[in-house]
């Protein structure tokens, strides 16, 4: 799995992972310098394949199935890791499962509402840069609400 350092260090996807199938093998890789990468929209570029090839190219891809992309930002960078790990190995993103987590805890509260209603959002960061707001906004296309940091641990 890649991740920030804060990620890799807090040892929360191995011990999950190791909850579900105790002989799965996790090596964590934090790759840092992919969140400037995406911040600058410099996802297609040649320094951003030198920096995943940086990164990646040491992990034995032979003996991997699937690479989970812990952070928000490293799915856009999924042509380039793909590129440079190749085809057979399953790029997870984790946003995915967290949402269909989400949707089946709140589905089993009872907590969905009217999907006519218009919705609201509120953005928890652990990390707040300062170009946060203004890459918020491409992402939402839309006015960004107060954005609230908080800590993991």
């Amino acid at each position: 799995m890649i991740g920030t350092h804060a990620t890799i260090q807090s040892g929360v996807y191995t011990k999950e992972l190791k909850k579900k199938e105790a002989g799965v093998k996790v090596t964590g890789v934090a790759c840092p310098l992919f969140v400037p990468l995406v911040e600058e929209d410099w996802c297609d570029n040649e320094v951003a394949e030198l920096v995943v090839k940086k990164y990646l190219d040491g992990l034995p891809s032979r003996e991997m199935d699937a690479l989970i992309l812990g952070c928000t930002h490293y799915p856009l960078l999924k042509k380039k890791i793909a590129k440079v790990l190749g085809n057979a190995i399953a790029l997870i993103d984790s946003a995915d499962a967290v949402a269909a987590a989400l949707g089946k805890h709140l589905k089993s509260g009872n907590l969905l509402g009217d999907a006519d209603a218009k919705g609201g959002c509120e953005i928890f960061v652990t990390d707040l840069t300062p170009r946060f707001e203004s890459i918020a906004k491409r992402f939402l296309q839309d006015a960004v609400p107060m954005i609230k940091k908080v800590d993991l641990f």
